[in-house]
């Protein structure tokens, strides 16, 4: 634990709270605090490199959970300084809470809710914030699992490829979404409630098979996640969508 005093112009106040601090480095009017973990938090005077060093969160992994059973830690990676405190908007679902210090939510879930965004926000000692999103969904349900592995080839036909992926134990159909819109790169792990809202709408094609193939039109890139269906239920996309491109050129989204 960091205790400082003294001017405020010296770095006699906003220093890091908390522990697991192991060096302090000063200039004499600034500071710098190292944690184990590798995250760095300054203070003092800003003329000589005191300016605290916001936080810098990741995307949380979207899930969906089953109530009355934990859920995975959602978790935010920071590559930026040392976070003093997390607040999400909106509330949580009954049972589930975010920790104050590391924004980890955990916990078993005891309300239903359909699918939320949540925005997470970082602040550290100084006041800097910074955000991050993730989607929940807590249903009674079991949740349909999400089918991994999408790849696309192509077939040897003009402008055709072939989608396949891994199969899903009870899937009784999948489901391929497409759409030109460059943002639904980053669409895995989503919810496909969500995906008419990207311009152009993202459409569907169904199929029992666990591959698909389909003849490209135009010059722009389409890409494409699958989901499997079990009677009324949806899984979220696959994790990493993929794109294909006239003339053919494969792409995997990161």
């Amino acid at each position: 634990t960091i205790t400082a005093w003294g001017a405020s112009s010296a770095g006699g106040t906003n220093a890091p709270t908390g522990s697991g601090y192991t060096k302090i480095y000063s200039t004499g009017r600034s500071f710098v605090a190292i944690k184990t973990d590798g995250t760095i938090t300054t203070w003092g005077s800003s003329s000589t490199g005191g300016t605290a060093l916001a936080p810098n969160l990741a995307n949380g992994i979207n899930q969906v959970a089953v109530i009355g059973s934990a859920i995975t830690d959602i978790t935010f990676s920071n590559s930026g300084g040392a976070i003093a405190s997390c607040t999400i908007a909106p509330t949580l679902p009954a049972g589930l809470s975010i920790d104050s210090t590391t924004c980890t939510i955990s916990g078993t879930p005891t309300e239903e809710r359909v699918f939320t965004l949540y925005t997470v926000t970082a602040t550290n000692a100084t006041g800097q914030t910074a955000t991050a999103t993730v989607s929940l969904t807590t249903s009674l349900i079991a949740p349909t699992p999400t089918p991994a592995t999408l790849t696309v080839v192509a077939t040897g036909a003009p402008n055709e490829i072939t989608l396949s992926w891994a199969g899903v134990t009870d899937a009784t159909a999948y489901r391929v979404y497409q759409t030109t819109d460059t943002t639904f790169a980053q669409a895995g792990n989503s919810d496909p409630s969500q995906f008419s809202a990207y311009s152009p709408a993202a459409t569907s094609i169904d199929t029992t098979a666990t591959s698909i193939t389909m003849t490209l039109s135009g010059t722009a890139t389409v890409y494409y996640v699958v989901t499997a269906i079990n009677g009324s239920t949806e899984s979220l996309s696959n994790a990493i969508p993929v794109a294909a491109t006239t003339p053919f050129e494969c792409k995997v989204s990161q």
